[in-house]
C-alpha cells in the first residue's frame, strides 16, 4: 500500500481518540487512556489495511477496482452505486468485482471476474427455467431467467473478463441496461454489416418470447434482424407481405423460408434447433432470393462450432 493510501486510512481515525491520548489527568489514568486510544487506533488501521475479502464481500471504491483491472462502466443514469470485492476461491487470481445500483427504480447487480475461460457468475444454479443465446461483436451473450430473476452474461475476450448483469425486474429492461454497459466497454450489441448506418438495438416481447432486434440501413435499404429463444419455428418478423412468393433454402445447416416480392419487401426465417434460437431478417425494399440469403448469411453466426 502506498504512502498516500496510508495517509488516507490514517485520516479516518477519530480525532477525539487522539485528543484523549494527549490528555493526562493522572499518571495511571492518563496511561490507561493512552493505551485505550492507541489500541483503538491500531484496530482501525488494521481493519482498514487488512481487507477481509476471504470472508466474503468488502465494500471498496471504484478506483480500487480499477487497480485490479476492472472498469465498471455502469449506465450514466445509475444511482445508489455500491462497489465490492467478492472472493471466489483459489481458482481465481483476483477477487470478483461487484457493483449494485438502481436504474429506473430497478435494482441491478453487475459482476465481473478475470478468468481465462467463460464462467458462471449468475449464482442462479438450477433455478433457470429458460435462456436465450446470441452472438454479437465476437461475443456470446446469454439471457437466463428463473421464476424471479433474469441475468445477461457475456465473456469479454479482449480483457479476459466474465460479466453478468442480474435483476429481479423486467428482462427487457435488463437487456437494454446490459447493452449500455457493453457499449461503454467498447463493444456493440447490435448485429449489423460493416458500412451499415443508423444502427439501433432494442428488446421486446413477441408472442411471449423475449426478442432482441437490430435495425439498420444498408445501401439505402432498412433492415430488421431479430432473434429469440424458442422451442418451435415461428414468424418472428411480424410482417405480412401481400402477393409474395415463398421459397426454401439452407442457411448453414438450418432450413430457411424466404417470403418476398421481387424488388419489394422480403423476409427470411430460420430456426437453429440445437440451441433453440429463432431468427428473422426483414428488408423494406429491394428483396430477392439472393439479397435475403446473402444478408442473412452475413449476420448469422451459428451457435455450434461446426456448420454442415
Amino acid at each position: 500500500m502506498n504512502e498516500e493510501r496510508f495517509k488516507k486510512l490514517m485520516s479516518a481515525i477519530d480525532d477525539d481518540l487522539l485528543e484523549q491520548a494527549r490528555q493526562k489527568p493522572s499518571v495511571k489514568k492518563g496511561f490507561a487512556l493512552h493505551l485505550l486510544a492507541m489500541a483503538a487506533c491500531l484496530c482501525i488501521v488494521i481493519g482498514l489495511l487488512w481487507s477481509p475479502v476471504e470472508k466474503g464481500q468488502n465494500k471498496i471504491m471504484l478506483e480500487d477496482l480499477q487497480v485490479l483491472g476492472y472498469e465498471m462502466n455502469l449506465p450514466i443514469s445509475a444511482e445508489s452505486v455500491d462497489y465490492a470485492l467478492v472472493n471466489l476461491g483459489d481458482a481465481y487470481a483476483v477477487p470478483m468485482a461487484q457493483a449494485t445500483f438502481v436504474q429506473n427504480g430497478a435494482v441491478y447487480v453487475c459482476r465481473a471476474q478475470k478468468t481465462e475461460t467463460p464462467a458462471d457468475l449468475t449464482q442462479m444454479g438450477d433455478t433457470v427455467v429458460s435462456d436465450m443465446t446470441w452472438r454479437s461483436d465476437n461475443m456470446e451473450l446469454l439471457l437466463s431467467q428463473s421464476e424471479t430473476t433474469s441475468c445477461v452474461s457475456w465473456y469479454e475476450p479482449r480483457e479476459g473478463i466474465q460479466w453478468c448483469l442480474q435483476t429481479e425486474d423486467d428482462p427487457l429492461e435488463l437487456i437494454n441496461t446490459a447493452s449500455q454497459i457493453i457499449m461503454q466497454l467498447g463493444y456493440q450489441m447490435a448485429v449489423a454489416p460493416e458500412g451499415a448506418e443508423k444502427i439501433t438495438y432494442t428488446a421486446f416481447m413477441v408472442d411471449e418470447m423475449t426478442t432482441a432486434e437490430t435495425t439498420f440501413i444498408y445501401d439505402g435499404i432498412r433492415y430488421s434482424y431479430r432473434t429469440a429463444g424458442s422451442v418451435r419455428m415461428a414468424d418472428l418478423s411480424q410482417k405480412e407481405i401481400a402477393g409474395a412468393v415463398t421459397e426454401t433454402a439452407k442457411l448453414g445447416w438450418c432450413n430457411a423460408e424466404l417470403v418476398y416480392v421481387e424488388g419489394g419487401q422480403g423476409k427470411i426465417l430460420w430456426y437453429d434447433v440445437a440451441p433453440g434460437l429463432l431468427y428473422s431478417l426483414y428488408m423494406e425494399s429491394g428483396a430477392s432470393y439472393e439479397a435475403l440469403l446473402t444478408m442473412a448469411d452475413e449476420l448469422y453466426t451459428p451457435a455450434q462450432s461446426e456448420v454442415g
